[in-house]
C-alpha cells in the first residue's frame, strides 16, 4: 500500500521542507478537492511558487507558504496549493477510482 498523507502533515512541515523531505513526499498519495469533489492523487513534485510572487503566498494552517504540489490523477496532471488537500482518509470508493485512473489491478 502506498503512503497516504493529510493536509495536516504539510501544515506541520511547511517551513521545514528540504530535499530529503521532498524525496519522501514524492510518490505519496493525498486526497484533494478538485472541481467540487475529492480525488486520491499522487504527488509528482513539490516546489515554491516563486513565479507568482506575493500572490502565490497562501495560508496553510497557522503559517503562510508558497509551496505547491504537482499532482497526478491517471493521465491528468496539475499544480495545486497544499490548502486544497484533505485531512480525511480516503474512502474505499475514492481509492478504487484512483486505482482505475492509474489502470492498476489487484
Amino acid at each position: 500500500m502506498p503512503a497516504f498523507l493529510k493536509r495536516k502533515n504539510f501544515e506541520d512541515w511547511s517551513q521545514e521542507l528540504h530535499d530529503k523531505l521532498k524525496a519522501a513526499i514524492v510518490g505519496a498519495f493525498v486526497k484533494v478537492s478538485h472541481r467540487g469533489k475529492y480525488r486520491v492523487v499522487e504527488i509528482v513534485d513539490i516546489k515554491m511558487n516563486l513565479e507568482a510572487g506575493e500572490s502565490g503566498v497562501y495560508q496553510l494552517g497557522k503559517d503562510k507558504t508558497s509551496i505547491i504540489a504537482h499532482l497526478r490523477y491517471g493521465d491528468s496532471e496539475h499544480w495545486s496549493k497544499l490548502s486544497l488537500l484533505s485531512n480525511q482518509d480516503p474512502n474505499e470508493d475514492e481509492v478504487k477510482r484512483m486505482l482505475l485512473s492509474f489502470k492498476v489491478t489487484n
